[in-house]
């Protein structure tokens, strides 16, 4: 099955808290259940997360805020063509750059049957994080410290959590030409097995 990707920020809310470490939070679980993989964007780089930002601002001021909503297909409608609308004009504004570029957009929503509780039940998909290695050769992901060999230092690597079989693995890429390569793989246990998402 495919995908969807959803870039975020590493608020604590979104990746579990910093009590305990391998520990999901809800909007982790909630990616996973719509088939949607959360991409964690590296920590203390607002930089990098600014595009999502910008999104974001704009769909509360043409969605959220313009409109009354009377039930969720309303919103789910309205949403639709929002992207709708703000995809075509991404596109023309490119091509008026002389950059055209192809721009896939896929809208998910939530799974009708979706047993609702808390914690949401944890599903099978991929969880990734960018991070950074510092200058000790260590990187953070949920709270637990992951040390890597010290000639990554300073780099960036892409850390890819798989909730089915439980692992950890690390990628990193010389240049962004060129193809990722594993460094580091592991058990990584969750506490709880993963379902197969409902959609």
């Amino acid at each position: 099955w495919g995908a969807s990707i959803l870039r975020m920020d590493n608020d604590m809310s979104l990746t579990g808290g910093h009590m305990h470490p391998c520990r999901l939070g809800q909007v982790i679980r909630l990616c996973l259940a719509c088939r949607v993989v959360p991409v964690f964007t590296p920590e203390r780089g607002p930089a990098t997360n600014a595009r999502v930002e910008r999104y974001n601002g704009l769909w509360q001021e043409k969605v959220w805020k313009r409109y009354r909503f009377r039930t969720l297909g309303q919103l789910q409608r309205r949403s639709l063509a929002f992207q709708d609308a703000y995809t075509t004009h991404l596109k023309q504004r490119l091509n008026r750059q002389g950059s055209p570029a192809i721009i896939k957009a896929d809208l998910r929503f939530l799974p009708p049957d979706l047993r609702w509780g808390h914690p949401l039940p944890l599903y099978r998909g991929q969880i990734w994080l960018i991070r950074r290695v510092n200058e000790q050769g260590h990187i953070q992901i949920l709270n637990e410290q992951i040390r890597l060999p010290l000639r990554y230092a300073q780099e960036f690597v892409r850390v890819v959590i798989r909730t089915g079989p439980q692992t950890l693995s690390v990628y990193w890429r010389p240049s962004a030409g060129q193809r990722f390569t594993r460094i580091n793989h592991r058990s990584y246990q969750l506490r709880e097995n993963a379902r197969t998402p409902q959609l």
